[in-house]
């Protein structure tokens, strides 16, 4: 069953639901049926739950249908047709779900998994690098490092390599400073 048909059908059997629930709440007040079971019918939204609830009371009234056949304005091939348009929404639920999973849900399931785990790897490898900014690089490497690509001889051939816009640790230029108060002054993001 297509999509669209099968959220039709949902659309009619929420409709079905209202009036089978107002029905039987009627049964139910005049002890022709089990009011018990009905407060398990729940006014969920979603496909599963309508069909579920229409079953339910349809299965609720049919059981006592001796007793109600000549009080409730709903008759018997009524209910079977309920029953069996509530089975076909659980039927096309059903085979949505066992729908196999295309290769561009497959890709695009792996790009997220691969990105979740980026993230997270780039979060302790900085965590790594701020603790131990000497060999954090040879404890936490980098994902990409050593990937191949071009090398910087193969790139411009006699143009010299720019520089690099991030400074390693330590090559910050040495400061003096006039330290009369005695504080250490050397800075805390050095070892």
């Amino acid at each position: 069953m297509p999509k669209a048909d099968a959220g039709r059908l949902a659309a009619e059997l929420s409709d079905v639901r209202d009036m089978l629930m107002r029905s039987a709440d009627a049964l139910a007040a005049h002890g022709l049926i089990d009011g018990e079971r009905l407060k398990d019918v729940k006014k969920l939204p979603g496909y599963r739950p309508i069909a579920t609830d229409v079953a339910t009371i349809v299965e609720v009234i049919r059981e006592r249908w001796a007793s109600v056949q000549n009080k409730t304005p709903l008759s018997l091939a009524e209910l079977d047709g309920y029953a069996g348009r509530s089975l076909d929404l659980l039927a096309s639920i059903g085979l949505k779900d066992q729908a196999p999973v295309t290769v561009g849900e497959a890709a695009l399931n792996r790009q997220r998994a691969f990105t979740l785990f980026q993230r997270a790897y780039d979060d302790a490898r900085r965590a790594v690098l701020y603790l131990r900014p000497k060999d954090g690089g040879e404890i936490a490497p980098s994902l990409y490092a050593g990937r191949g690509g071009r090398g910087r001889a193969e790139e411009g051939g006699s143009e010299a390599a720019a520089p690099s816009p991030v400074s390693e640790v330590g090559s910050a230029p040495v400061m003096t400073m006039n330290n009369s108060t005695g504080l250490p002054a050397t800075s805390p993001f050095t070892s």
